[in-house]
């Protein structure tokens, strides 16, 4: 939660910084300067989700309630299109796991219906800026941002060299290789396919089958479902970004 928050205020002071209009939002790539708007998205799947928990062990359940809302509210202002999609469908999840183990399921709603309430009223009073951010980002649109060239390009790249890949050395021509020297296909399933071949999907689908059945073991559990809501998100959105 405390590294979530710290985000968020990097994320706003970044957007200070920039001073930019919000219909030029989606023009402007964040940086904090150890991560761009998919990775901050990609942390504030989790540490919403995981805030969310908190609001189900606590008295003061509304506190947390609030601090994650205002994490995704966070996520929204990344303007990472994929971590908006994903981390909606998580928060929705969390939010429902959140109201099933609430201690008092009668005051967790009304916590629930008083935020909705003020997330209106918030709405109502900055309507032409928020409709301005949402427009802009709906422009942007969600169309694939070349990530199906990407995907070809390690299909056959797969094809070619099926058993071990290219490895990750590889430097392709469509997208330029990032500081620390990896060439990204935008998706965790190609980037493994095209760099480890065989090999290497076999040693992820052992890591799943291994992480899945500690979370499955005991899925009752509150951490657990918790850890189920943010891994729906962060799953989904790692179709689409390494």
């Amino acid at each position: 939660m405390y590294i979530g928050l710290v985000m968020c205020i990097q994320l706003i002071i970044v957007i200070i910084q920039k001073n930019k209009p919000l219909h030029q939002w989606h023009e402007v790539v964040w940086n904090v300067g150890w991560a761009n708007r998919n990775g901050l998205a990609t942390y504030l799947i989790f540490t919403a989700g995981m805030t969310m928990y908190l609001s189900t062990r606590y008295r003061q359940g509304w506190i947390f309630l609030g601090l994650s809302i205002f994490q995704y509210a966070c996520l929204i202002m990344t303007f990472s299109r994929g971590g908006i999609i994903f981390g909606g469908i998580s928060g929705v999840i969390a939010l429902i796991f959140s109201l099933i183990k609430a201690p008092n399921k009668k005051l967790h709603l009304l916590y629930i219906a008083t935020a909705v309430l003020l997330v209106l009223i918030l709405y109502l009073c900055l309507m032409k800026e928020i409709n301005t951010m949402l427009a802009s980002l709906i422009d942007r649109g969600f169309g694939t941002s070349n990530r199906n060239k990407l995907y070809k390009e390690a299909w056959e790249l797969f094809k070619a060299h099926p058993l071990f890949g290219v490895g990750k050395g590889y430097k392709g021509d469509i997208t330029p290789t990032s500081e620390i020297g990896i060439y990204w296909f935008h998706s965790t399933f190609f980037q493994v396919i095209a760099c480890m071949g065989v090999m290497g999907l076999v040693a992820y689908i052992y890591f799943y089958v291994a992480r899945l059945k500690i979370l499955f073991k005991n899925i009752k559990n509150t951490f657990n479902l918790f850890c189920l809501a943010v891994f729906v998100g962060f799953e989904g959105y790692s179709l689409i970004n390494t």
